[in-house]
């Protein structure tokens, strides 16, 4: 699993963004988004709060990466399978415990 500096340095870039750019909209220098990005240093939770309001995203989507692939902003199979999974079972329930699998 990647770590929260490589998928912010994926976010960025996938946006068309700066390392300056974040830093000017984060009032914080180049070099503090560069050692987020290293995973040298982490954010505090300000900017955390920040960055997912600026690129739209959860906190959990920036830092853990497991709800969309950057790249092509589909659901990752992983994703997909645990909705599957959930859904089931909460179909399981409504139809009083007669499994009808999606």
């Amino acid at each position: 699993m990647e770590g929260f500096g490589e998928n912010l340095k994926r976010i960025r870039e996938s946006r068309g963004k700066s390392q300056g750019d974040i830093a000017d909209l984060l009032n914080v220098r180049r070099a503090t988004v560069s050692s987020w990005e290293t995973d040298r240093t982490e954010p505090r939770i300000e900017h955390l709060i920040k960055l997912g309001e600026y690129f739209d995203l959860t906190i959990d989507d920036m830092v853990n990466g497991r709800i969309f692939h950057i790249e092509t902003n589909q659901p990752r199979e992983d994703t997909k399978e645990a909705l599957k999974t959930y859904f089931n079972k909460f179909m399981e329930i409504l139809n009083d415990g007669e499994e009808k699998p999606i």
